[in-house]
């Protein structure tokens, strides 16, 4: 009988053994079910998809990606970046001057919409995202009834945002991401670009130029070396006699950017210091030399973006030359004026301009 009843003890303890096992594996199966799948759609600089799905992972503590559908969408806006998520048939607008840090606050929205509790293990595991992104503006899931005053409406619009998962923990509604010691991101962005130059030498010339500077947030400055074809000029009084000129020049150039969209437009002024060079054809003697070039001037460029750090740029700029001599061949008769540039000049431009990193 005794062997009997040990028997049946160990039988009982096998059976609440299983099904202790059972219940575990069932909550092991249930933690595993609540990860996200996202569709990502960003600059090439962003976190790929791949690493939002593991912070997502991380925040909800379980590795599996299954369950709840998730679309990610990052655009320039000014000088921030503008993610739309959409999750559980809500959207959420979130910005933030950092692809990363933005990419990581949605991925706690995503992981509050699967499980509330996420934002208190985020802060407190160590490296977890201590801000989140501000709503700028959320587009409201199926509207509730209608209300009768602003207040019902706020109730109304909270209680679907509720039902959706997208709460947004109270203290970042209006702070968007800012990371610490990055408030003014400073960036250096060279260019490139193809310039006619009307005014200054006595044809419309083609030239080249090339630029380098630094950018952060409303201010540029840049340094530029322009160099121009050759622009022949032929006498009046003698048609095979003449000079041709060129222009090279170096510039101190300050900006104000601001955006348009994806577009960046900087107005800016500048300071010109080069030579006009001249050499003549057509006489006994053909000489040469040259003169000093100073010209002040304002101008606008607009930069279009092709993706984070390369974009299309084009530029128009008024020049002011407060330098400009006559020049005449002496050796002919009558001394005849072969060129002096016009009290105001034209350059435009067309080229590629890189800015590492984005701002």
């Amino acid at each position: 009988m005794q062997g009997s009843i040990l028997m049946r003890g160990t039988k009982g303890r096998t059976f609440v053994a299983a099904c202790c096992m059972a219940l575990a594996w069932t909550g092991a199966a249930r933690a595993q079910e609540i990860v996200a799948t996202v569709q990502l759609d960003a600059p090439p600089e962003c976190p790929d998809r791949a690493s939002v799905e593991r912070e997502i992972a991380r925040l909800l503590q379980t590795s599996s990606s299954e369950s709840v559908e998730a679309t990610m969408r990052v655009t320039r806006n000014g000088e921030s970046l503008e993610l739309v998520l959409d999750v559980r048939g809500g959207s959420r607008r979130l910005t933030s001057v950092s692809c990363d840090d933005l990419l990581r606050a949605a991925a706690l929205v995503v992981a509050m919409a699967v499980d509330p509790d996420a934002v208190e293990r985020a802060e407190s595991a160590p490296g977890a995202v201590s801000e989140t992104a501000s709503e700028s503006e959320s587009v409201s899931e199926p509207a509730s009834e209608p209300a009768s005053d602003s207040a019902s409406e706020s109730e109304s619009a909270s209680a679907s945002e509720s039902a959706a998962g997208l709460s947004v923990p109270a203290e970042s509604v209006d702070a968007p991401i800012t990371p610490a010691g990055r408030a003014r991101r400073v960036s250096v962005f060279a260019g490139a670009h193809a310039t006619l130059i009307i005014g200054a030498l006595p044809r419309a010339t083609m030239g080249a130029s090339l630029v380098v500077g630094i950018a952060m947030p409303g201010l540029e400055v840049s340094l530029a070396g322009s160099l121009s074809g050759s622009s022949a000029t032929n006498l009046v009084t003698v048609p095979d006699a003449g000079a041709r000129f060129r222009l090279a020049f170096g510039r101190v150039q300050v900006g104000l950017p601001f955006r348009i969209g994806s577009t960046t437009v900087v107005p800016h002024v500048f300071f010109d210091l080069g030579a006009m060079s001249w050499e003549s054809f057509g006489v006994t003697h053909p000489g040469a030399g040259t003169s000093v070039w100073l010209s002040p001037g304002v101008g606008i460029e607009a930069r279009f973006a092709l993706t984070g750090w390369l974009a299309v740029s084009s530029f128009a700029d008024l020049l002011v030359p407060i330098h400009r001599p006559d020049f005449f061949l002496d050796e002919l008769p009558g001394a005849e004026t072969a060129h002096t540039a016009a009290p105001f000049a034209f350059s435009v431009g067309l080229g590629l301009t890189v800015q590492i990193p984005p701002n």
